[in-house]
């Protein structure tokens, strides 16, 4: 349930900030975007992380406080769905 609160969030300050500013790029995501980002990558959710990317792309390659990339994490805990959502968006090891 948390996650999805944590989504709707993302995705509400991601369209606030995109709305009109005529920057092309995304600002960098904050220190809470990425633990919250790395919390629904390490429950594992695709569904969530694809959603969570859309918003912000940013966060494809972020790192943990481990400096582990999301797809790192992913490929430990084996779940090849996740690490396709992240390489379909640019997630690198």
């Amino acid at each position: 349930m948390r996650l999805k609160s944590v989504l709707f969030a993302l995705c509400g300050l991601c369209s606030m900030v995109m709305v009109g500013c005529g920057k092309s790029e995304a600002p960098p995501p904050t220190q809470v975007e990425v633990q919250e980002f790395f919390a629904a990558v390490q429950e594992g959710d695709a569904v969530i992380v694809d959603r969570l990317l859309k918003a912000k792309p940013n966060l494809a390659n972020a790192k943990n406080s481990a400096g582990e990339t999301p797809l790192q994490v992913a490929r430990k805990q084996n779940n090849e769905e996740l690490a396709e959502v992240l390489k379909r968006h640019g997630a690198k090891e």
